[in-house]
């Protein structure tokens, strides 16, 4: 063995150790998706596999985002989640482009979710009906970005709570979407500030 492949072994096996030492630290303390996305985005596509192995083993997670009541108080503009925009009708969407709305700072968009790692999840589902199972959707026709999952009449009648949370998500995705439309001009004029700028803290999430 020469001197040169026994230099090269040293240096693939401190690499390696390097490596355990960063994954045994990230189990201490994962690292979060906010610092991954401050990376150049050749490196986090080189390296897609290996982030989400980091991923799958809990050492790189979500941001915790600030809380809503923080959010508020520094907001310029009309606060509106992520979830809720994710929801919307693309159309709705629109509207809002067209009305310079986004992007601007007449519109706040509180980052209940990660975008890097999350999406709001509907489900093509089967309804038991005394007749037999019926077709049934969660969430509307044209969302701005969702995943679709389809069940068939077993997975439907296991994954009620999961139906039963997206349907719940989506009610209140709408309350705040027909709210924020129907408000829109006076959002555009600046009229404005905040639809949670009465609510009381304990309400903020």
């Amino acid at each position: 063995m020469s001197k040169k492949d026994i230099v090269n072994l040293i240096k693939e096996l401190t690499e390696l150790k390097e490596v355990e030492n960063f994954e045994n630290q990230l189990e201490q303390q994962p690292i979060t998706e906010d610092v991954v996305a401050k990376l150049p985005s050749s490196v986090r596509n080189r390296n897609h596999q290996y982030l989400m192995k980091l991923r799958q083993f809990g050492q790189l997670v979500p941001a915790k985002p600030v809380p809503l009541a923080e959010w508020v108080k520094s907001a310029t503009g009309f606060v509106v989640k992520q979830s809720t925009v994710d929801q919307m009708e693309r159309e709705e969407y629109r509207e809002l482009i067209r009305a310079r709305l986004l992007p601007s700072d007449k519109l706040s968009i509180y980052p209940d979710i990660d975008r890097n790692s999350e999406v709001i999840v509907h489900y093509n589902f089967q309804l038991s009906t005394p007749n037999g199972y019926v077709d049934r959707r969660t969430g509307g026709n044209d969302m701005v970005r969702v995943e679709k999952q389809n069940f068939d009449a077993e997975q439907s009648d296991n994954n009620l709570g999961k139906i039963r949370d997206a349907q719940e998500s989506y009610a209140s995705a709408r309350k705040e979407i027909e709210y924020l439309m129907s408000n829109m001009e006076s959002i555009v004029e600046g009229n404005f500030n905040t639809q949670y700028h009465n609510e009381p803290v304990s309400r903020f999430v």
